[in-house]
């Protein structure tokens, strides 16, 4: 895959964080990172500490991307905190590597739709929890 393909697929996912980031805290890279490289990022967190499962109070991470060498890596807490809540297609499935992070290569017009409809439900969900 051609890097411009990759960059053109970060571009339209950061365009999809974006028009859902309104109350919430947006950053470059992730807070506090010890990257080395610092990679093209967008990250949203929520802006009050809230204290989950009794671990020390802080900003609830919600969803972010990060270009990669191959892939664009679309991290999406809420998959993984909340497993029943997400229905994934075939397609997405294939693509989750771990708990919460998905390796986007191509952002087709169904992928696009449906990590929208994650990142919206994702963040009506941790509302509704209170946690951001």
């Amino acid at each position: 895959m051609a890097q411009t393909d990759l960059a053109q697929t970060f571009k339209q996912l950061k365009k999809l964080l974006n028009k859902h980031a309104k109350g919430l805290a947006k950053y470059d890279e992730y807070p506090g990172s010890q990257a080395k490289e610092k990679k093209p990022g967008l990250h949203l967190l929520g802006k009050r500490e809230v204290s989950i499962a009794g671990r020390k109070p802080q900003p609830t991470y919600i969803v972010g991307i990060i270009q990669q060498k191959n892939s664009v890596g679309f991290y999406h807490m809420p998959v993984y905190s909340h497993p029943l809540k997400f229905k994934l297609s075939a397609t997405l499935q294939q693509a989750l590597k771990g708990k919460s992070c998905f390796h986007v290569k191509e952002a087709t017009p169904e992928i696009l739709s449906e990590v929208e409809g994650l990142i919206r439900d994702g963040i009506a969900l941790y509302r509704k929890e209170g946690w951001i």
